[in-house]
C-alpha cells in the first residue's frame, strides 16, 4: 500500500497513516513490520502531514513493537503533551531492552498515570532480581492510589516474590487475588505454576483474609 501511494501521487492524510501503522503491528505482517515502519517514517516525512495525537501514537507504538525503540523515543520527544498510551509504549520498549533508567524517567515524567502504565513498570522490574524489589514498591504504590491490579499485575508480582524469596509478601498477595473475580475466572489458572513456590516455601500456604499489604510488609519478607 506504501508503495502504490508513492506512485499514485496520492496525499495520503494522517489517519490513512495511523490505520496502517495499526496494521503494521498485527501478527500476520509482523516480520516485516520494522521494514513498514521505516516507509511509514519516510511518508510522513516527505508528504509533511501534520502530525496528531493519533499519527504520534501510532508512530511510537509501532517503532517500539518492531524494536525501534530509539526511533520511537525521537517521535515520542516530539510530542507537545505526551499521552499516558505513548508513555506505556516507550516504557515497555525501554523494559524490553534492559534500559531501566530511561523507563523510570518516562514513567516519573508521566503526568496521568492509569493502571496500565503501572503495569509496564512493574512487569519489567519483575523481569530481574537487581530490579524485582521495586516492582513490589511500585505495586505498594498503585494500590495506595486506588489503582486496582489487573490479572498481569499479579502474575509479575507473584514472579517478583518468587524471585526474592519473599515468601510473606507472597502470601499477602497470593490472598488478595483470591480475593478477586481473576481467581475464580479460568484465566486464573495460569498462575498455579507462579504461586507454587508459596505453597512449598517455609511458611506454607495460607490465606490471610482481607490483608493489607504496606511497604511495612517488606520487613517481614525474606528478601536476600
Amino acid at each position: 500500500m506504501i508503495v502504490r501511494l508513492s506512485l499514485s501521487n496520492g496525499k495520503p492524510d494522517g489517519f490513512t497513516f495511523s490505520i496502517i501503522l495499526k496494521a503494521s503491528t498485527c501478527e500476520i505482517v509482523f516480520p516485516v513490520a520494522s521494514s513498514l515502519a521505516k516507509q511509514v517514517h519516510a511518508q510522513v516525512v516527505k508528504s509533511n502531514v501534520e502530525a496528531d495525537d493519533v499519527l504520534f501514537t501510532g508512530l511510537v507504538d509501532s517503532d517500539v513493537k518492531s524494536g525501534r525503540v530509539d526511533y520511537a523515543r525521537r517521535v515520542f520527544d516530539m510530542m507537545l503533551e505526551k499521552n499516558v498510551v505513548c508513555s506505556t509504549s516507550m516504557i515497555s520498549g525501554y523494559m524490553n531492552q534492559g534500559s531501566v533508567e530511561e523507563a523510570e524517567y518516562i514513567f516519573k515524567r508521566t503526568q496521568e498515570k492509569d493502571v496500565v502504565v503501572y503495569n509496564a513498570m512493574i512487569e519489567g522490574y519483575s523481569k530481574s532480581l537487581e530490579t524485582a524489589q521495586r516492582a513490589l514498591e511500585v505495586y505498594i504504590d498503585m494500590l495506595q492510589l486506588n489503582y486496582g491490579p489487573a490479572i498481569s499485575t499479579f502474575a509479575s508480582i507473584i514472579g517478583a516474590c518468587s524471585m526474592l524469596s519473599a515468601f510473606e509478601i507472597g502470601q499477602q498477595v497470593q490472598a488478595q487475588l483470591m480475593n478477586t473475580q481473576f481467581f475464580t475466572d479460568i484465566n486464573g489458572k495460569c498462575f498455579y505454576r507462579h504461586v507454587a513456590f508459596i505453597n512449598n516455601g517455609p511458611f506454607g500456604f495460607c490465606v490471610l483474609p482481607s490483608h493489607n499489604i504496606t511497604r511495612a510488609s517488606f520487613g517481614t519478607a525474606t528478601i536476600p
